[in-house]
């Protein structure tokens, strides 16, 4: 799900339930079986990570830097640098392809593409200093975009099962389209502490404010079946299914950060960063919406619909995360973060109680998720001037990253490079930053799903523009 609680919901991974066993298996072709995406799907990075392109442009390693308004996502504590009323807001374009094999069933293969763009950040940050407050402090008003649910699978392919009755053959046209977007609004404050510490907060509200807070997921299947009898003859039957589930999240959690400048002297500078992103209990409103069809032929088919609702919730983890900052000069400075998700805590409870890990099937008893542990490597060079009568500055900024992806076992590993650039020239400030991310055989191996042969090869493009205000 872009790097994006405050990106602290940490949604299921692709679930690709079916495999050519099962399929032999079966004496009849009921809709709905074979290749399916199931549950709920975040195709953007699970790591919970910020907004801004210039800590994407820095390979996300942000935490001891911190020192814009989306610091409220990154680090609370770095808020305190902010010593002017300041606005800000952050655009992002996403392109994701997925190429998805099954050794088993190979006329299932896939590639999907989706892209999209948003709004991904917007802030009012308002500080108060020690002069009329007693100690620096600022405040903030926050609207963070988590996650974007886009995501789509298209498969037409045949199959043949051997039954007791006879030998059929299927065609089978399966659809899974998925839409939505998960957002939250911020409120922080940061106060300092001493001349080196601050510390800061944001409580992050995630519910239908401005625009619904919700996924939606239409799993649409198509199959024709026609089977030679042995007892002679030839027989046709159509089953169709149409689901659509909407699914309505809600909870509120906490960003806890820790900002110390732990030396300078003249222009060089060391800060370490720490933050906390509390784990919380969401709640889940499903609505599920259910049309079937069968019958010998298009023009005799019988329908069937239902609507259910069903009340869920998830238990987010927690995450965490450490980074170190050194300013070589007023030009250079380099940063590194290492940040940890606890996904074995990450668990999904029905509405009889029965609980799962969060992205399957497995009973959370029998869970054997590992937490991922990221690692951020970025630097930045700014080339200051005053050719134009007053002081500008243009950065250059790179960054690597390690992001894994947990599944039921060991995670998965996806990296990814970033470089970005701007200006800041007086009172405002544009960033521009560029991301790639890529991963192979990313899937939910051990969860039980009969994921026989699944390979998913991930490559993402992410570009972020930032616009700075200050006054």
């Amino acid at each position: 799900m872009p790097s994006r609680p405050n990106k602290i919901i940490h949604v299921a991974a692709l679930a690709l339930v079916g495999s050519q066993t099962s399929l032999l298996k079966a004496q009849s072709v009921p809709s709905g079986q074979g290749i399916s995406a199931n549950e709920v799907n975040i195709a953007s990075t699970f790591n919970p990570v910020g907004s801004g392109a210039r800590a994407l442009g820095m390979g996300n390693a942000f935490i001891a830097i911190a020192d814009d308004a989306t610091a409220a996502s990154w680090n609370p504590g770095g808020l305190i640098q902010l010593r002017k009323p300041e606005i800000a807001f952050v655009g992002s374009y996403v392109n994701r392809d997925e190429d998805n094999t099954f050794s088993a069933l190979p006329p299932a293969n896939s590639d999907e593409n989706v892209d999209y763009a948003d709004m991904n950040y917007a802030s009012a940050s308002i500080p108060c200093s020690a002069e009329y407050c007693g100690k620096n402090m600022i405040f903030s008003f926050n609207y963070q975009h988590q996650f974007n649910f886009d995501r789509q699978l298209n498969q037409n392919f045949n199959f043949g099962i051997d039954g007791s009755f006879g030998q059929t053959d299927v065609d089978r046209s399966f659809n899974y389209e998925q839409t939505g977007d998960l957002y939250a609004l911020g409120l922080a404050y940061a106060i300092q502490v001493t001349e080196e510490f601050s510390f800061g907060v944001s409580l992050n509200i995630w519910d239908d404010i401005f625009q619904p807070n919700e996924w939606k997921q239409q799993y649409v299947t198509f199959d024709t079946s026609e089977t030679s009898s042995r007892f002679g003859g030839t027989f046709t039957s159509i089953n169709n299914e149409i689901r659509t589930e909407t699914n309505k999240f809600s909870g509120i959690n906490v960003n806890i950060g820790a900002f110390w400048n732990v030396y300078e002297q003249d222009e060089q500078k060391i800060v370490i960063g720490a933050v906390v992103k509390t784990p919380f209990t969401a709640d889940v409103e499903r609505k599920i919406e259910r049309t079937t069809q069968f019958g010998s032929s298009a023009d005799n088919l019988s329908t069937n619909q239902t609507t259910v609702f069903q009340n869920e919730e998830y238990d987010m983890p927690i995450s965490y995360g450490f980074g170190v900052s050194y300013q070589i000069s007023d030009a250079l400075t380099v940063a590194g973060d290492v940040y940890r998700t606890e996904w074995g805590d990450f668990v999904r409870r029905d509405a009889n109680g029965v609980e799962t890990i969060g992205f399957g099937f497995t009973p959370s008893s029998e869970s054997k998720v590992d937490a991922t542990t990221h690692v951020r490597l970025g630097g930045e060079y700014r080339i200051i001037s005053q050719e134009f009568g007053a002081n500008y500055i243009i950065p250059l900024r790179a960054g690597l990253f390690y992001d894994p992806v947990p599944t039921n076992g060991q995670p998965k590993s996806v990296y990814g490079f970033s470089l970005g650039t701007g200006i800041a020239l007086e009172t405002f400030v544009f960033d521009i930053a560029y991301q790639y991310r890529f991963g192979d055989d990313i899937n939910s191996e051990g969860d039980g799903l009969r994921l026989d042969g699944l390979s998913q090869e991930l490559e993402e493009h992410v570009l972020y523009s930032s616009l700075f205000i200050r006054f």
